[in-house]
């Protein structure tokens, strides 16, 4: 989802964004060098073999066996160790094969939602290849982080504020559903409460808030009011249901398992998806003889958590045999091939943040028949038949009836194929962009720093949001050591001196190397508070921006430092991983 979003994003030139792909190496952020647009178009992003062409290759060794795939490798291994063991040992060595290939499926799943919801990096040079040192920050001030993938267990995320603070960056990150909060019971361990100070971090540190539904945008807002969370700002943009188009013909297995008519599930098989729920439909009217009337069930998708005992009863049920099947592994290819030739399309969930399924079959002009929970509602609006998630009854009457009545099934279908709009990922980034070109108007929103609590003293006191003297001269403020952008920008200082105070203001930059800006001020405490303003023109990024004030004599206290840029026309939206 964030590598489509970010590359429509790239091709929107008409919102005026710079839109460029960061990653976390694991001690700090790097950017990526991509070719440009008109490049980009003939000339393709490297693949993985073509970024290793450069290592010399050896001529093929003659091998006593021919290498096979590491899948194939190793059921040919299960499948042998199997055979050896005594015909005694058996069970208790096909209870062991069946555990470690749910751990081995529990595994692949993991790493399958990584790459899907991830940005895959292009096989470029390492940055130490390309000259680029490790460590470099590719934000400037007023840029705009955007991270659009699964972060919440990245090693960066609880540093969202403090990034912010220090490269003067806006940040936008996504929410895409608070399942492990609302409903821990379908998840893998105590998790409600790392995903709550999760979602807390995400709050103390986005400017903005992506949520994929109004549902998740409802359920975000209602947990951050609850916990007292900040209030951030939320936007809600749409997944694109467009299915690829099919680039390759259906393998004989499927040919074979679609020659019947088939219903069609496309989800990873786990808990809070419901597939027990359809199994119940179909072993109720398997039970009352309508086995020969109902079509197949085909479910597509990675057995997940909590289902081994719902997977074996599928297998072991003599009723539903020969009804159910399950496709793990399949292309794109094969994925539209599926929903085109179902008779009509199923998603009983529990809970979605959305349900991009149910879009992509309408997206086909397929009938749909679903839960109403969470989003789904969204998705298919009154397109859709909505059916209770935790009574198997009515999908088993529902299921029959359109089976004894498939011109019901057509007429669905052409109500879907005359009023559904396909949402595409174009439709995703152009909100998105929309959002972000907002949120870089307001680039230049006046920095407010409070002596008391952003700056810091060598000889004087913090009380409360003010800085006070002692009396000793010496550096009374400085700070904030952060990135300022080129430019030109008002500073405004509010000080109140006690009796007669002589310091010097200074602008500085470079831990000091740069100076920016030095003022000497003699000013009397009969005159009350008084607002100094002058101007730092920056034809350079300020790197470790501090502005300072050195007393010389006399006493004096800082209340407030503005600092505000004038506008300027520059945004940049990164997509960060």
């Amino acid at each position: 989802m964030e590598r489509s979003v970010f590359e429509q994003l790239r091709q929107l030139a008409d919102l005026g964004l710079d839109v460029k792909p960061c990653y976390w190496n694991g001690n700090a952020f790097v950017a990526v060098e991509l070719p440009s647009q008109e490049a980009a178009a003939s000339t393709p992003l490297p693949s993985a073999e073509q970024a290793t062409s450069a290592v010399p290759q050896h001529a093929p060794a003659e091998y006593l066996f021919q290498p096979v795939s590491k899948r194939e490798a190793a059921k040919q291994l299960a499948h042998s160790l199997f055979s050896l063991v005594p015909a005694g040992v058996r069970p208790h060595a096909d209870r062991i094969l069946r555990h470690s290939k749910t751990l081995a499926v529990k595994y692949v799943l993991w790493r399958g939602r990584q790459a899907a919801h991830g940005y895959r990096m292009p096989s470029l040079p390492l940055p130490l290849e390309s000259g680029r040192p490790l460590g470099q920050c590719p934000f400037q001030p007023g840029d705009i982080f955007v991270s659009m993938g699964l972060d919440w267990d990245a090693a960066w995320y609880q540093q969202l504020h403090d990034i912010k603070r220090k490269y003067g960056i806006k940040i936008v990150t996504c929410c895409y559903d608070l399942i492990p909060v609302l409903f821990p019971q379908y998840c893998v361990g105590d998790v409600a409460e790392k995903f709550t100070s999760y979602f807390v971090d995400l709050a103390h540190g986005s400017d903005l808030i992506l949520c994929i539904s109004k549902q998740t945008q409802k359920d975000l807002r209602q947990l951050l009011d609850d916990t007292g969370a900040p209030d951030t700002d939320t936007a809600v943009f749409p997944l694109g249901d467009n299915v690829p188009v099919a680039t390759e013909p259906p393998s004989d297995e499927l040919r074979r398992i679609t020659e019947r008519p088939f219903i069609l599930f496309v989800s990873t098989i786990e808990r809070r998806k419901n597939h027990q729920l359809l199994y119940k439909a179909y072993h109720l009217l398997c039970a009352q003889g309508h086995a020969d009337v109902i079509p197949n069930l085909v479910f597509v998708g990675m057995g997940g958590w909590g289902v081994g005992d719902l997977l074996m009863d599928i297998n072991l049920d003599p009723l539903t045999k020969g009804k159910i099947f399950q496709f793990t592994h399949i292309t794109d290819s094969a994925l539209r091939y599926l929903y085109e030739q179902c008779e009509y399309f199923v998603y009983p969930s529990l809970y979605e943040g959305w349900g991009l399924p149910v879009g992509e079959a309408l997206s086909l002009g397929k009938a749909v028949l679903a839960s109403d929970q969470g989003s789904l509602p969204e998705v298919g609006g009154d397109l859709v038949t909505y059916l209770d998630a935790w009574n198997p009854r009515p999908w088993a009457e529902a299921i029959l009836e359109l089976s004894l009545h498939p011109e019901k099934v057509a007429a669905m279908a052409a109500g879907v194929r005359e009023c559904y709009r396909p949402r595409t990922w174009k439709d995703a980034a152009v909100v998105v962009g929309a959002q972000l070109a907002k949120l870089a108007q307001n680039t230049t929103t006046p920095l407010t720093l409070l002596p008391g609590y952003d700056l810091s003293t060598e000889v004087g006191l913090h009380v409360g949001p003010h800085l006070y003297s002692k009396g000793e001269p010496g550096w009374l403020m400085f700070g904030p050591h952060r990135l300022l952008a080129a430019g030109t920008h008002q500073i405004r200082v509010l000080i109140k001196p006690v009796g007669t105070a002589v310091f010097e203001l200074d602008v500085v930059g470079d831990q000091g190397a740069s100076c920016f800006f030095a003022q000497q001020y003699e000013c009397s405490g009969a005159e009350g508070e008084q607002l100094l303003n002058f101007e730092v023109q920056l034809e350079r990024v300020a790197v470790d921006f501090e502005v300072r004030c050195k007393l010389i004599k006399g006493n004096l206290e800082i209340q407030r430092v503005e600092i505000a840029q004038q506008a300027t026309s520059r945004a940049a939206g990164y997509a960060g991983v």
